[in-house]
């Protein structure tokens, strides 16, 4: 009697291991399907990766959740900290060259010089123009809301060119610009009132005064002078923050940066956006795709259409 109870309770034991070990297949199976999927409901604690080449987005949030953006339909233009609102727009500058023969007579006799009129025109449409108005395309991409007031869109486009030029510690070329700009900041005659203030002037004018080349210039040497003289300007990393995309990384390591040098180059314009683009990968942030350069005269020598 007690040998048959021995014996049954051994059958009950071998049948609740067997049960136990089918049970730890199963789960082991099931964990194995999880880490050969990347919903982000699974509890296997891996990150998400795009394993399965499915063709389409693997994850229940609806979004490409790899660093290849492979899947069907998404934007393979490259990395992104921000999602950018791609739509075709331009950067157009003028050449030297595109220039009226009275624009050109004015500059040359307000800075005494044709080569230093030449210098101050790469300087400021080839060079620092092409970034203001890039960056203005930046923040357009991936911040189309903000800020929309046209004084403080000029006033924003000056102060993130000028802390790119900083970034790239071009210090000796801003220095040759902000001295030619107050030089022919001085000549132009001041179109500012007595009793007022450039903004609220620009404000209550704005029409009369981006229509009309020479109080224009004076007012977009005024935004440049304006950032380049601030002590105090955010670096270029925070104004990203701030203005453009909050989720860049603000402590990034810029690399040592080539100055540009030769301002006498049409072409220079077209080589400065192409350099900011490819810096921009620092913060894991590029330009429009759609975006192009031209060399295109307007009546503020560089704009953004």
């Amino acid at each position: 009697m007690k040998t048959r109870w021995l014996v049954g309770l051994g059958v009950a034991i071998l049948v609740v291991l067997l049960v136990v070990m089918a049970c730890n297949s199963s789960k082991q199976k099931t964990e194995t399907s999880n880490r050969a999927d990347d919903d982000v409901s699974d509890d296997d604690m891996l990150p998400p990766s795009d394993d399965d080449h499915s063709g389409g987005d693997d994850d229940t949030g609806g979004g490409d959740d790899d660093a290849t953006d492979d899947d069907a339909g998404d934007d393979d233009t490259g990395p992104s900290a921000c999602q950018g609102d791609s739509a075709p727009h331009s950067v157009n500058y003028t050449t030297w060259d595109q220039l009226p023969d009275i624009t050109k007579t004015f500059l040359i006799d307000a800075l005494q010089d044709t080569q230093v009129a030449q210098d101050f025109f790469g300087r400021f449409v080839y060079w620092y123009g092409v970034m203001r108005e890039s960056s203005r395309a930046l923040r357009d991409y991936y911040a189309p809301t903000y800020p929309g007031k046209r004084w403080d869109e000029e006033v924003l486009a000056a102060q993130l060119a000028v802390a790119y030029i900083r970034v790239r510690s071009e210090l000796l070329n801003q220095g040759m610009l902000l001295q030619e700009a107050t030089e022919l900041y001085d000549a132009i005659p001041n179109p500012v009132p007595p009793f007022s203030n450039p903004e609220t002037y620009f404000n209550n004018h704005e029409q009369e005064i981006t229509t009309d080349p020479q109080e224009y210039l004076w007012y977009e040497i005024y935004w440049a002078k304006t950032a380049m003289e601030d002590q105090n300007l955010a670096g270029y990393a925070n104004l990203l923050v701030e203005h453009v995309c909050g989720n860049i990384d603000i402590y990034a390591t810029f690399p040592p940066a080539a100055p540009f040098t030769n301002f006498s180059d049409p072409n220079l314009g077209q080589i400065v956006f192409a350099t900011y683009n490819s810096e921009l990968s620092v913060w894991d942030l590029h330009f429009d795709p759609q975006l192009k350069v031209k060399q295109k005269a307007n009546i503020g020598l560089v704009d953004y259409e």
